[in-house]
């Protein structure tokens, strides 16, 4: 039998069923098993609980270990609500006995009330003793020491060990538990751990004698001999832990430790506690104002119910990936940018990464914004879509930026806004703040599974903008050696054509690895041109057009500064080393160029290959 935990749902926020939250699917997951909560990814589907019969039967042990203040309770809490509602079961959910020394019955429900549940009031009661019957889909939860039970039982015992006196009433009625699930919160105060083979026995006999699962709950360190004790003893282990960043941020985690009868994740998981929301699943109004489209969009993990949250190890998703990277070189995207394409030897590499890096002020986002915007206007269906990730500008400068793109070209002012409430266009802004490399990772990892669930065939161009604002912005993600290493090799498994803009960083030569993985690296310098020299490559490129250049050559100052572009890589050798002039011209301004500008505000002029390197040598000279 394979039981799921459903802890740690995982949902997305579509654009196009008007911003509602929805369970997401992800392309990671397997008929086997179905990623669809996190702790059951981790479990590999959930718990197995092995077959047996007759007298062999015993209950799966669980032990959820860690340090005060971890989350453990919550997480057992969690997993006694979660199996309440399981209607994979034969019964309409699982009956559960939670036995707790630690929390008043009132506050442990009024606690969980805060989560945003379903019908805590009808799931989660007190009950009055170990004898009392538990009705499927309920939890029942028993203060201990304060039953008559378990007075009763523990007037034949010697200690108070709260496992003997359940082992102890088993024994005197003869009788199995009447629940499914049995947790035990926690061992620490209930009782006292010198007898150890006592322990052990009364451990089985509450196993062996009714419950599919028995859950303890220990407080320890990872130097407590107790712990290594309960680990032994138990089938399925579960650590929490929590550590402390510079700043004091501090950041919870989750390990299985031991699975006996199954496969499991190896590794540490980010662990969030959230409250329940405010945000519906479904929003009322249609369609939604952009601020509130906008406050659906920035409500990762997008869930209105609150508890766990785990966010899954960079590692561990990697090591999904690995098989999937693609081995076939697909055809190249083609440059919207006259006479780009005679740098990049016709086009950007289809379904892999493109790195601008270079100098500020080069227009290497405006070059992003223009090939991105390219593509969706391209198809203006859900076969190709785009995604922009800025880590600078907000949502609205973002949209500003690419409106005035579209205006450009001859499009609509409702184009953009039409875009995004298709789904076609998602526009993400990460506000600074310490976010984990598993938590940025996340969502983005969300986001692409999104736009390409509508059909086997969609595209997805990709804008990351700005790299250079990573360590200030997110210093937790920049120590991460292998984050952008790692969003690039997941983009690149998924076939997204990817853009990557990178300012220069002195204190991060490489780009934090972009240059190494990037399969096409285009680097952007300043230069300056004596006016002959940038006639004449200008006569050059754009011969069909001599008018417009000799209207351009009057306007001419003697030097102009302009900003070259260089092809530093491209996987293959393909192109390396060619180089042109890019010129950003915004009309009306008096740009010598507009007579050439006709429908683009990018203008490219090629260069002859190490022409720049060898006009300063001469100057040198």
């Amino acid at each position: 039998m394979n039981i799921k935990t459903n802890v740690s749902g995982i949902y997305w926020c579509d654009p196009a069923a008007n911003y509602a939250f929805k369970p997401a699917s992800l392309s990671l997951s397997s008929a086997e098993s179905p990623t669809v909560a996190w702790l059951d990814g981790l479990l590999h589907g959930g718990i197995t609980v092995p077959e047996s019969a007759g007298s062999d039967r015993k209950a799966i042990t669980i032990l959820i270990t860690g340090p005060p203040g971890t989350g453990k309770s919550t997480l057992a809490t969690e997993l006694a609500y979660r199996w309440s509602q399981n209607t994979e079961s034969k019964r309409s959910g699982f009956r559960t006995l939670y036995i707790t020394s630690e929390i008043h019955a009132p506050w442990m429900i009024a606690n969980v009330k805060s989560f945003g549940w379903k019908n805590v009031a009808k799931v989660f009661g007190r009950v009055p003793s170990l004898s009392a019957t538990i009705e499927n889909g309920h939890v029942g939860i028993l203060s201990f020491p304060s039953t008559k039970d378990m007075e009763k039982a523990s007037s034949t015992i010697a200690d108070n060990n709260v496992l003997s006196q359940i082992a102890a009433r088993l024994g005197y009625e003869n009788a199995d538990l009447k629940a499914d699930i049995v947790i035990v919160d926690s061992l620490n105060v209930i009782g006292p751990h010198d007898d150890r083979c006592k322990l052990f026995n009364d451990f089985h006999t509450v196993a062996s004698k009714g419950p599919l699962i028995l859950c303890i709950i220990l407080d320890s360190s990872p130097d407590q001999l107790s712990a290594d004790f309960w680990e032994f003893a138990s089938d399925l282990v579960v650590r929490l832990d929590r550590q402390y960043h510079d700043s004091g941020y501090m950041i919870r985690t989750i390990e299985i430790l031991k699975a006996r009868y199954q496969r499991h994740v190896w590794g540490r998981h980010q662990l969030k506690i959230y409250e329940g929301s405010s945000l519906p699943l479904q929003p009322k109004k249609t369609p939604l104002s952009s601020l509130d489209a906008c406050e659906r969009m920035r409500a990762h993990p997008y869930r209105t119910e609150g508890g766990i949250f785990i966010f899954p190890s960079i590692h561990f998703v990697l090591s999904l990936y690995k098989r999937r990277t693609p081995m076939e070189v697909q055809p190249v995207i083609e440059s919207r940018v006259i006479n780009l394409g005679k740098l990049l030897d016709k086009g950007y590499p289809r379904g892999r990464c493109t790195a601008f890096i270079g100098i500020r002020g080069g227009h290497k986002s405006h070059l992003g914004y223009v090939e991105v915007l390219s593509q969706l206007v391209s198809k203006k269906d859900d076969t190709e879509k785009a995604l922009i990730v800025s880590l600078r500008d907000d949502e609205g400068v973002t949209r500003q930026t690419m409106q005035k793109i579209l205006t450009r070209w001859g499009e609509s002012d409702t184009m953009l806004d039409e875009l995004e409430r298709k789904g076609l266009l998602e526009i993400t802004y990460y506000p600074p703040g310490y976010i984990t490399p598993e938590e940025f990772f996340h969502r983005l990892l969300l986001t692409i599974n999104r736009l390409k669930s509508s059909g086997p065939k969609t595209h997805i161009t990709l804008l990351f903008n700005s790299l250079d604002q990573l360590a200030s912005r997110f210093p937790l993600c920049a120590k991460e050696p292998i984050f952008i290493p790692g969003i690039i090799q997941m983009l690149s498994a998924e076939e997204v054509t990817s853009f990557f803009v990178a300012a220069q960083v002195p204190q991060h030569p490489e780009y934090y690895g972009l240059e190494s993985m990037a399969e096409l690296v285009i680097e952007f310098e300043r230069h300056l041109f004596p006016k002959q020299i940038y006639v004449q490559h200008l006569e050059d490129a754009y011969k069909d057009q001599i008018t417009a250049v000799q209207e351009a050559k009057g306007k001419l100052q003697d030097s102009r500064q302009t900003i070259v572009l260089k092809v530093g890589r491209y996987a293959g050798g393909q192109a390396a080393g060619s180089e042109g002039i890019l010129e950003y011209v915004e009309m009306g301004k008096g740009h010598p160029l507009e007579g050439l500008a006709a429908k683009t505000d990018l203008l490219f002029i090629p260069l002859p290959p190490g022409h720049t390197e060898e006009q300063e040598r001469r100057k040198d000279e």
